[in-house]
């Protein structure tokens, strides 16, 4: 792993601490020179100070205590400026500091040439301390006029040499001082010119760490914000490839990550809001259907509705015709009665018997078509009922009551057809009994005998036709009451449709709402990339 890879997957403030410490150890480095180069110079001035300004001090003072204070007091006590106790003590004070000061300096020399000049003025200075001597020993002695040849003709020349030789020593001194100066000033310019380096790498490795944070830092930041910029102008398909480990790489990482989960729902959603207008289109379309289906519904139940009425109707013509038919069976059994009254009397009244045979005939032939006409009306019903359950299987969990009623009606039409068989076989009864009473009348003469028995059997058929007929009247009554019941589910139906038909539309409003929802939901998530 490469050195920029290792900085990129330091962590930020591994990075910031990383370069502020690099560029601290590079200051304290330069300024720790910088003190160095300091105090070494403090040290190469207190080494000139001590090797050479020192020295120049030390030479000054013998120079002056030979040449000003030994002469100048000479001079005062000769001009009885002091006195002689003064002079002698001015002069022995002179020779002792002159003593000590030259001992120090010659403690502190080690050049060569300062070693050799030293040496030349040794002998001259001991000359001048002889005169001092002298002269303190003329001012002990108190003698005004050796005091003053003495210092006419005997102490400058033996204190001037002195002091010229220590003048080529001080010349000396300062020469050497400029030499030690100068390579002070080389070492200290070389010191400053490392200074200066140190001080500009210290800078140079700031900026290029700066550079460097810089380009680790924004890049990272720069794709970040062109993502979000890019998100909010709604594409959400930009990537971002954060490859440094540290919190702006897993910033740039988490960001990716979040665009990738918006992409994601956003994605979901546009899937889900089509499945959301597909489903609305289809429940749409079914409400649509239901509604129709409704109509359709209403429509034929109330055409049901009608045709029960119809079917009330005429069941109570059948039921009117039933009870005209039991007031004829009645009269039937009142002849019969009569006939058996008057069969003494057949043959007289057989013209009249024959009359009443066809009347009979007629009447079981209205019979008939009665009978008929009942078994209309229960194959019409038996048909009605059978729609009535188809219209109830359509009508699903609302139409169970209603097919509940249309299997009793249908069973009351079979029991109808069973009623109207029988009733049918009986007439064909008596059709055949009047047939044979029309061939009896032809041969009434002669079986004038058999009438009572006739009669009796007619009375006794006509017995059974009463209990048949009251059958009848009770079964048609029953039919009338279901007929009316049908008639009242039937309208129930239609009510139940028309029902369904307003909440078939409220389901159509309600899926266009949905469908109009999905699409403005749609158009808003297509306003992102993805």
């Amino acid at each position: 792993m490469s050195l920029i890879s290792r900085i990129q997957d330091c962590s930020l403030g591994a990075k910031l601490v990383g370069a502020f410490l690099m560029v601290a150890v590079l200051t304290a480095v330069a300024g720790y020179a910088g003190i160095a180069a300091l105090n070494e110079s403090i040290s190469q001035a207190a080494r000139l100070y001590e090797g050479r300004v020192r020295p120049l001090e030390l030479l000054k003072r013998v120079s002056d205590l030979y040449a000003v204070d030994v002469v100048d007091a000479s001079h005062k006590t000769r001009n009885r400026n002091f006195t002689w106790e003064k002079g002698l003590a001015a002069v022995a004070g002179a020779r002792k500091s002159a003593t000590e000061a030259w001992a120090q300096y010659v403690a502190g020399a080690h050049d060569p040439e300062e070693r050799r000049i030293i040496a030349e003025i040794q002998p001259l200075l001991a000359v001048a301390d002889a005169a001092a001597a002298k002269a303190a020993g003329i001012m002990g002695e108190r003698d005004e006029e050796a005091l003053r040849r003495f210092t006419v003709e005997e102490l400058y020349p033996a204190i001037d040499p002195v002091t010229g030789r220590i003048s080529q020593l001080v010349d000396y001194q300062l020469k050497a001082a400029g030499e030690d100066y100068h390579k002070a000033d080389a070492v200290s310019k070389t010191r400053s010119l490392l200074l200066t380096g140190l001080a500009l790498l210290a800078v140079g490795a700031g900026v290029v760490l700066a550079l460097v944070l810089r380009a680790l830092i924004t890049k990272a930041l720069h794709q970040a914000a062109h993502a979000i910029q890019v998100a909010a102008r709604g594409d959400l398909t930009c990537q971002i490839a954060a490859v440094q480990q540290d919190e702006v790489g897993n910033m740039g990482r988490d960001l990716g990550g979040f665009l990738e989960t918006l992409r994601n729902s956003i994605a979901g959603i546009m899937q889900s809001s089509q499945k959301v207008r597909e489903s609305a289109v289809h429940l749409n379309n079914i409400s649509q259907l239901m509604a129709t289906n409704s109509e359709q519904t209403s429509a034929q139940a109330e055409v049901v509705s009608a045709a029960g009425e119809q079917v009330a109707r005429s069941v109570a013509s059948v039921v009117s015709g039933s009870t005209q038919m039991l007031a004829s069976i009645q009269e039937i059994s009142q002849s019969a009665n009569d006939s058996a009254k008057v069969s003494r009397q057949a043959v007289e009244a057989a013209q009249s018997a024959t009359e009443a045979i066809d009347k009979l005939k007629t009447s079981s032939e209205e019979i008939g078509k009665v009978v008929r006409l009942i078994t209309s009306i229960a194959e019409q019903t038996d048909l009605l009922a059978l729609n009535a359950t188809i219209e109830a299987a359509r009508a699903g969990e609302s139409g169970k009551g209603f097919a509940v009623v249309a299997n009793e009606v249908k069973d009351l039409a079979k029991q109808t057809a069973k009623a109207t068989d029988l009733i049918s076989q009986r007439i064909a009864a008596i059709h055949e009994s009047t047939t044979g009473a029309i061939n009896a009348i032809d041969s009434i003469r002669g079986i004038v005998n058999h009438v009572n028995e006739l009669s009796a059997t007619i009375a006794s058929a006509v017995e059974e036709q009463t209990v048949t007929t009251n059958e009848i009247n009770r079964t048609l009554s029953e039919a009338s009451s279901g007929v009316g019941e049908i008639s009242s589910n039937i309208a129930g139906v239609a009510a139940a449709a028309r029902n369904v038909s307003q909440g078939a539309a409220e389901t159509q409003t309600a899926a266009r709402m949905l469908s109009d929802l999905a699409t403005e939901l749609q158009a808003q998530v297509a306003q992102y990339k993805v």
